[in-house]
Formats: structure tokens, sequence, C-alpha cells
């Protein structure tokens, strides 16, 4: 997604902005999906119910919360790049200032 996004905006094609819009909505659909909905569905087992929790996260929690790590850095060295800063100082140049 982040691949699409980048050559969006260095070709400053339209398509593959809403190509990559798509993509960050099913990804966060699915993320929720795993993290709320998911979970419910398991059913408690007999053994389980001395309120013993052997949970432990898995490997798609594990992912998700390292990229939302990498993707907050992301946007916050993009922001920090792009956007201005100082009083005064005008944006860089980009398609979508214009």
């Amino acid at each position: 997604m982040l691949a699409l996004a980048i050559y969006a905006i260095a070709r400053r094609s339209f398509t593959a902005m809403i190509l990559a819009s798509i993509a960050v909505f099913l990804a966060g659909f699915a993320s929720k999906y795993s993290l709320i909905v998911y979970h419910q569905l398991i059913t408690l087992s007999p053994s389980s119910f001395p309120m013993r929790s052997n949970y432990t996260p898995g490997s798609d929690e594990i992912l998700m919360l390292v990229g939302a790590v990498i993707v907050y850095i992301a946007l916050l060295l993009v922001g920090t790049l792009i956007l201005p800063l100082e009083y005064g100082e005008k944006p860089r140049r980009l398609w979508i200032f214009r």
C-alpha cells in the first residue's frame, strides 16, 4: 500500500491514489474485524472456566501492532517534511497543495 501511494505521488496518478485509498480502507476493516469480531467467535471450553487466562497474542496481532507503529512514524516524518513548521513558511510543492 505504501509503495502504491508513493507511486501515485511520484507519477501524479489519480487512479493509483484511489487504489491506495481503497487498500487502506480494506486493511483497516480487516484489522478491526480481527481484533473485535474474530475473538468473540471463539467458544470457551469448560477447562478454561476457573478464570485462568492463557492468552498470548498471535502473529497477526503482533504484525498489526508493528505495522501501526511503522505507519505512525512514517506519517510523522512525512508531515514534518511536507507541512510548514514555522509561521510564514510555505508548504513544499506537491500536487496535493494545488
